[in-house]
């Protein structure tokens, strides 16, 4: 199954947020005069955001793990159902065949009625 357009847009949104991560920390290693309570701050905020990153993740792969159980559930609720057909049209096509034997031997046999 594809993906739907809510975790195609989750996914989206976390490629932005880790490319504008990785943008700000490429900014901060190229300013060497940045004193040392900025530089400090800088890796504060990004810490942040890498929390909120992190938190955002966990209730996305929570998410996704619960459909996967409904999926798998789902799954073997089609496979028994699909087995019970199968078994019950094997069972309508051997009787099928005796009927149809019977109907032979009962045309050959006009007499036997």
């Amino acid at each position: 199954m594809g993906f739907g357009v809510r975790e195609r847009s989750s996914s989206e949104m976390i490629i932005r947020l880790l490319r504008s991560s990785n943008s700000r920390v490429s900014r901060t290693n190229n300013q060497p005069q940045q004193t040392q309570e900025q530089l400090t701050a800088e890796q504060q905020k990004l810490m942040d955001e890498s929390g909120k990153m992190l938190e955002y993740l966990r209730k996305e792969v929570f998410k996704l793990r619960g459909y996967n159980l409904q999926l798998k559930t789902d799954f073997d609720l089609l496979k028994d159902n699909n087995q019970r057909l199968m078994d019950t049209n094997a069972s309508a096509g051997a009787s099928f065949a005796a009927l149809n034997q019977h109907a032979v031997e009962q045309t050959k046999h006009p007499t036997l009625r």
